[in-house]
């Protein structure tokens, strides 16, 4: 059977600024993105979050409908309005947001049935705040209870970081619940003040069973699972944007994990799983776009 891959996270409307000037508008939040790039890819996709019931909602949930993103447990309560994100980017087309958001609402909506062999992709700051984070770790709970694999992407960034002292729990129990975690070397260096991913994979948090994926930026990947230490180079490229390219790498390693199955310490698959993560990555990185290119790869 066709494996569901479940993503949940926040939703947003990208409008992309270059040399101070509007360059593209497109629907974005990290596991959405995500969503997206799989779905592209002919997998099965479901997402789970909310926007607001206005244009620009109306905009997103079109455009999953449109991206075949199974958008069933997507709600769009009257009381919230979407979140909108500017995204500058700078001399190295890496960018800095600004985001204008009205209080989330979380709207009673079916309860998805994530089940052995399925996955689920969370993470960001959507399963941490005070908000939405008890509702995100209680899904993943039972998913989790009914054999489902775990994939977490903490993706914690500098404007929460007057907020840490508070999330960080949360951070912290989100990691020991995931079978596989992947992390930049900001988000570690930021949560954890390690700045490598030997000091990263040591702390108590990640047992001996987990998979710890650690991407530093352009330069390389390692992969931690059991006894296992893997490091892979990324090959160098000039970006366009490289918004959505950590949320596309993960849809990389998902898609190979959903079609060959998911076994810990095999590091054949991690090989494979890795270098399509960086093909998605790259693809995301020569667009405007948040995800990969429709029918790719």
């Amino acid at each position: 059977m066709n494996p569901t891959i479940y993503c949940t996270g926040e939703i947003v409307l990208d409008i992309i600024f270059k040399n101070v000037q509007p360059v593209a508008a497109t629907p974005g939040g990290s596991m959405l993105n995500s969503a997206v790039s799989l779905a592209r890819t002919g997998c099965r996709v479901s997402f789970i979050g909310e926007c607001g019931n206005d244009h620009a909602g109306d905009l997103i949930s079109g455009f999953l409908e449109k991206n075949s993103v199974d958008n069933k447990y997507l709600a769009k309560p009257d009381e919230t309005q979407t979140t909108i994100a500017l995204a500058f980017l700078n001399e190295k087309n890496d960018a800095e947001y600004s985001f204008y958001k009205s209080p989330t609402v979380i709207y009673k909506r079916p309860e998805p049935d994530i089940q052995v062999g399925d996955f689920l992709l969370f993470g960001s700051f959507y399963a941490i705040s005070p908000s939405t984070g008890k509702v995100v770790y209680e899904l993943a709970g039972k998913a989790s209870e009914n054999g489902a694999v775990l994939f977490y992407d903490p993706n914690f960034r500098t404007p929460h970081l007057s907020q840490l002292a508070e999330l960080k729990d949360r951070i912290v129990e989100s990691i020991r619940l995931a079978d596989i975690v992947r992390g930049s070397h900001e988000d570690f260096q930021l949560i954890f003040g390690t700045d490598t991913a030997e000091k990263t994979h040591n702390l108590d948090v990640f047992s001996p069973d987990k998979i710890l994926i650690y991407t530093g930026g352009e330069k390389e990947v390692h992969v931690f699972a059991g006894d296992q230490h893997q490091i892979y180079t990324v090959p160098g490229l000039e970006p366009l944007s490289t918004i959505g390219a950590g949320d596309s790498f993960n849809a990389g390693v998902l898609k190979f994990l959903s079609e060959n199955g998911f076994r810990k310490h095999h590091s054949t698959d991690w090989d494979k799983a890795i270098r399509e993560g960086i093909k998605f990555a790259q693809a995301v990185c020569m667009s405007y776009e948040n995800y990969v290119p429709e029918n790719f790869g």
